[in-house]
């Protein structure tokens, strides 16, 4: 999501949940460098709180369970596989049309070559398009059993909200598979984004909003190294939370 402005002039990445950014608390301001000049701030993150986390969660819960959809199927884990896919394609498509802006954030959090900034968009846009074409062929089976004259049936259906914990290195397409893997399965999203990398990967929520994604379906927040060990242990704690992907 584009940076938003706080006191002093200074652009921050706010929290991002249930579609929207919240209020920028100063106090909560953290200070994000280029690994190459660390004597001034590129810009800063809201650091989450413990209450940031449990409404990021409970907003995928709901949008996971509830009503978000105007289909008349309720919650994220019934919405159609066209829609699923449907979105996941747009929004590859925004990464592409908006190169330009993924390739400056990547540069100027992590410090990374133009070219691994590029290859990074296009190893994601592939990825996103795979995944998409997977979306309608996730089926179940009729296994053989020893009871004569009964049918067992295997039906897969979507875990719950699934806690996503990306690095900085390889930022944008790391955490975009996670998310979308996700998200194309039936599931919604709690990305703890790298407090290296906030811009990047809030870019990530932008565009698939942009893309036409439900609120809730996806949050976004980062936390301050200092606070990161008791925000970490608070989500794994958080009874919505079904599954985790760590990458690192």
């Amino acid at each position: 999501m584009p940076l938003q402005e706080a006191s002093q002039g200074r652009k921050a990445v706010s929290t991002f949940i249930n579609g929207s950014p919240l209020p920028l608390d100063d106090s909560r301001l953290k200070p994000v460098f280029n690994s190459l000049d660390a004597s001034t701030p590129i810009h800063h993150f809201a650091s989450a709180t413990k209450s940031d986390c449990n409404t990021a969660c409970d907003a995928a819960w709901e949008a996971f369970s509830g009503t978000t959809l105007d289909t008349g199927r309720s919650g994220w884990k019934r919405a159609s596989a066209n829609t699923r896919r449907d979105i996941i394609l747009r929004a590859a498509s925004l990464f592409e049309q908006r190169k330009v802006e993924l390739i400056k954030a990547q540069k100027d959090e992590t410090a990374c070559a133009e070219g691994w900034a590029i290859n990074n968009i296009l190893t994601t846009v592939g990825y996103m398009r795979e995944i998409a074409s997977c979306v309608s062929n996730i089926r179940g089976e009729i296994p053989t059993i020893n009871k004569p004259d009964t049918f067992a049936f295997v039906f897969k259906e979507p875990v719950g909200p699934v806690l996503v914990i990306p690095p900085w290195n390889a930022a944008l397409v790391l955490a975009t598979r996670a998310v979308t893997s996700a998200i194309g399965a039936g599931c919604t999203v709690v990305l703890k984004s790298s407090e290296l990398s906030p811009l990047t990967h809030s870019l990530i929520v932008d565009i698939y909003h942009e893309a036409g994604l439900p609120p809730g379906v996806l949050n976004s927040f980062s936390s301050s190294r200092e606070e990161a060990g008791e925000i970490t242990e608070a989500l794994i704690a958080n009874s919505h939370i079904r599954k985790i992907e760590f990458i690192g």
